[in-house]
């Protein structure tokens, strides 16, 4: 059986009056004229196919088939209102909360500096971090987990804006005393070191085996770590040498290594912002999004040996 035409107007309409008891102080609290709120209650009777109230002189009384579809009436806009409401206060909470993923140093280094100075300019937003390696974030970031990234670009993105960010130069590291301290070194001669690799699915990882890989020979001898910090502490023990961006050794001094460019080819640390094609951000986000991208440093100052 299908309902009929009863719009949200006529129960609104019908409500005012049965709670009131007066077709004109229902008017004046609608914002409605007397002959549109007639015409709305009209309009539902002919619907239902019942009187729901009757005018006399006492003002206006709700019949019994009023009481019955008033009971069910007020049920309707009490929830319709309350759903409206939780929808609206979602709403406002979506659009001021930021989820972002990023590799875990440049959340460090970029995301949470960046946050504190656009929290202290704008309303606040809810900011929500997922750190993880390059692959995860765009993972994240295509399955709409997050609003947007900063990672390495991926080899295919038709379907990604991406916005560069920042580079940062990739810097030998060493023990104190290593000849490559003072000379540097390609990516031959590093091949010739027992080399630390830092985990596979990190970027770093990615940077150093394309180098080698261009370099046309691999090291012989290596050992592999999952994070970038235990790479620099094994180079400063003298355990092997390593390969990591400039923006990760500042917070890694502490360590004691000594660091020096990496020579023929130079190669650097890639990060941009990406987010989906077509998926609007909320107000919150790309309002983050444009704070970043106006904050954006092509290249990380030179670190010194």
């Amino acid at each position: 059986m299908s309902l009929p035409p009863i719009s949200l107007r006529q129960l609104r309409a019908f409500a005012a009056v049965a709670r009131l008891g007066s077709f004109r102080r229902a008017a004046e609290e609608l914002n409605l004229s007397q002959p549109a709120l007639s015409q709305a209650v009209r309009l539902l009777e002919t619907e239902t196919g019942a009187v729901l109230l009757e005018r006399n002189t006492r003002g206006v009384t709700v019949t019994e088939a009023g009481r019955r579809m008033l009971s069910t009436c007020e049920s309707m806009l009490q929830s319709l209102e309350f759903t409206v409401a939780s929808l609206r206060r979602n709403g406002a909470e979506e659009a001021a909360r930021l989820r972002i993923a990023a590799l875990p140093s440049i959340a460090r280094q970029i995301v949470v500096p960046a946050y504190r100075h656009f929290r202290a300019g704008s309303a606040a937003a809810a900011l929500f971090i997922r750190d993880a390696v390059g692959e995860e974030v765009i993972r994240m970031i295509r399955a709409g987990e997050v609003d947007f990234g900063l990672t390495t670009p991926p080899r295919q993105g038709a379907e990604l804006i991406v916005h560069p960010l920042l580079r940062s130069p990739m810097r030998v590291v060493v023990a104190p005393g290593h000849p490559f301290a003072a000379t540097g070194a390609t990516w031959r001669e590093l091949a010739e070191e027992r080399f630390i690799f830092v985990g596979r699915s990190s970027a770093t990882y990615e940077i150093t085996a394309s180098a080698f890989r261009a370099a046309g020979r691999l090291p012989r001898h290596f050992i592999e770590t999952q994070t970038a910090e235990t790479a620099a502490c094994m180079a400063a023990e003298g355990i092997g040498v390593t390969v990591l961006h400039a923006r990760n050794l500042d917070e890694m001094a502490h360590y004691g290594f000594a660091q020096a460019p990496v020579r023929a080819p130079e190669c650097a640390l890639e990060i941009a912002l990406i987010r989906p094609v077509g998926r609007a951000l909320a107000p919150a986000s790309l309002a983050f999004w444009e704070f970043l991208a106006q904050r954006s440093a092509p290249e990380a100052p030179p670190a010194h040996p």
